[in-house]
C-alpha cells in the first residue's frame, strides 16, 4: 500500500495503485519470525553424563511472503565448553503450509562451525525458505570431560538474526542497525544437579 499527501492537504491511501474509498481501511500485520530451541531426548531433570549424546531441535517460524526481501536471516548456536558439536549430525527440514516435511538439499544452505568460538552458523537460501512455514534444524552434541559438575549447568544458546528492512530495493540497503535478534536456550546439568 502507499500513502500520499495531496495538494489539498488530505492524504490518499492506495492498495495496488487503487485509492481506497471513503471509510475503507487496511489492516497492517507486523509478522515476525520466531525461534524455539528444544532438547528432544527424554532426560531426567535435564541431567547428563560425560559421553552422552544430546539431540537438539531448533524450530524457526518463517514468513514466506517477506523472507526473500530480508538482508539478513542467520541462525547461530554457541556451544558451551562441556559440549562438542557433532558436525555430521545437522539436518534442515522445511515444513510447508500443509505440514509436509521436506529435507533441504545441502546445496540450498551453508554451515560453518568455528571451533575457537564454538559457534555453528547456518545460512539457508531465502528463495528455498520462502517455500515453507517453518524450518526445523536438528543436530547433536556430546557431553565431554570439560562439562562442569555444578548447579549452573551448561547453557546452549541459539539465535536468529534477521533484518527489519523489507524493501523492494533491499539489495542496495546496508543499514545493519535495522536488525533484530531472537534468542532461545536450554541448559543441561552434570553430576545429578
Amino acid at each position: 500500500f502507499t500513502v500520499k499527501s495531496l495538494a489539498d492537504g488530505t492524504t490518499q491511501v492506495s492498495v495496488g495503485g487503487t485509492p481506497l474509498a471513503d471509510g475503507e481501511g487496511i489492516t497492517v500485520v507486523n509478522e515476525k519470525p520466531g525461534l524455539t530451541k528444544q532438547i528432544t531426548d527424554t532426560l531426567v531433570s535435564e541431567s547428563v553424563v560425560i559421553g552422552q549424546e544430546i539431540n537438539y531441535k531448533l524450530t524457526v517460524d518463517l514468513i514466506p511472503d517477506t523472507i526473500q526481501r530480508l538482508n539478513t536471516f542467520e541462525i547461530k548456536d554457541v556451544f558451551p565448553t562441556g559440549l562438542d558439536y557433532d558436525t555430521t549430525s545437522l539436518v534442515l527440514k522445511g515444513i510447508d503450509v500443509n505440514s509436509n516435511e521436506t529435507i533441504l538439499e545441502t546445496s540450498t544452505y551453508t554451515t560453518t562451525f568455528d571451533a575457537a568460538t564454538r559457534t555453528l552458523v547456518i545460512n539457508a537460501e531465502k528463495a528455498e525458505l520462502a517455500k515453507y512455514e517453518q524450518l526445523l534444524v536438528t543436530y547433536k552434541a556430546k557431553v565431554n570431560n570439560d562439562a562442569p559438575a555444578n548447579d549452573t549447568g551448561m547453557k546452549n544458546t541459539a539465535t536468529l538474526e534477521y533484518s527489519l528492512i523489507v524493501d523492494k530495493n533491499y539489495d542496495d540497503v546496508t543499514n545493519t542497525e535495522s536488525a533484530e535478534t531472537l534468542t532461545d536456550n536450554v541448559t543441561v546439568f552434570t553430576g545429578g544437579f
